[in-house]
């Protein structure tokens, strides 16, 4: 009986030490439920500049959507107001990209995929920086000729047309550097 009774109480010591060990190696980061992939250092600091630009760039895309609502019917100070805010959101959307690129560089990739996959990231990141200095910054800024609300009403779902296909084109290349890296950078959810 004690021979059993030892070899009982091992196996469950045991067991213990191993759930216990699994547990401590599978991370669950807060709001990602079943997510048990531990990244290295080098996939963390992907994942984490990822996030901040996604975060950025769902704080933009609302913005833009906000500048849409009834810009035929709203009144001048409106659009005005929208115009300043989304203006104020593509820059700090274009400060954040910069602040980014040294993170992918391709000389930190592990290999060859992710040093490809990270050179087109930052091509797209630049290109994407570009849109938003040339149609936001610059084409949705509140001094210009003329009466600047009409032309921001005229010219604002043009310009934001185009800064919505280069935010598509960044999270289309930002998917396969993600896949080449191997983590995962979920959709941003509505509260």
């Amino acid at each position: 009986m004690r021979i059993g009774l030892k070899l009982a109480i091992a196996l469950a010591v045991t067991s213990l030490c191993a759930s216990g060990h699994a547990a401590a190696q599978q991370v669950r980061p807060a709001g990602m439920p079943g997510d048990t992939t531990l990244l290295n250092p080098l996939q963390q600091s992907y994942k984490d500049a990822m996030v901040e630009l996604r975060d950025t760039l769902t704080v933009l895309a609302s913005d833009m959507s906000l500048f849409r609502q009834d810009l035929a019917g709203a009144g001048a100070e409106t659009v005005l107001s929208r115009a300043e805010l989304l203006h104020g959101s593509c820059g700090n959307s274009v400060d954040l990209l910069r602040a980014a690129e040294p993170v992918f560089r391709p000389s930190r990739a592990p290999n060859d995929r992710v040093r490809t996959q990270s050179e087109a990231l930052l091509s797209e990141m630049r290109a994407l920086r570009r849109t938003l200095d040339e149609q936001c910054l610059t084409g949705l800024a509140l001094e210009g000729p003329g009466e600047r609300a009409d032309t921001l009403r005229a010219w604002g779902p043009y310009r934001l047309r185009g800064v919505g296909l280069a935010i598509q084109a960044y999270y289309a290349t930002a998917g396969e550097f993600q896949k080449a890296a191997e983590f995962k950078v979920e959709p941003r959810l509505p509260r």
